[in-house]
């Protein structure tokens, strides 16, 4: 597990606080990148999150496309 991901488990070990978390991070980051570079970026710290708490890829990666294609909608100050 890497440094980042270490720094978010010890904000918390509740899985649904992480989950929000990290829906806020993508949110954000997809107002800023475009979703290609943020899977690039982002998904070496996801993966030690998603064995930890056992979460299934398929149904992260919906999660994560969901929240990146709502993050690229969403309008941005000019």
């Amino acid at each position: 597990m890497d440094r980042a991901s270490k720094t978010l488990l010890t904000l918390t070990e509740n899985p649904i606080v992480i989950l929000c978390l990290l829906n806020g991070m993508l949110i954000i980051a997809g107002m800023l990148l475009d979703a290609i570079s943020i899977y690039y970026v982002f998904l070496p710290i996801f993966i030690p999150l998603m064995k930890h708490f056992n979460w299934d890829p398929m149904w992260f990666g919906v999660m994560m496309t969901g929240n990146l294609a709502i993050g690229t909608l969403t309008p941005r100050w000019p």
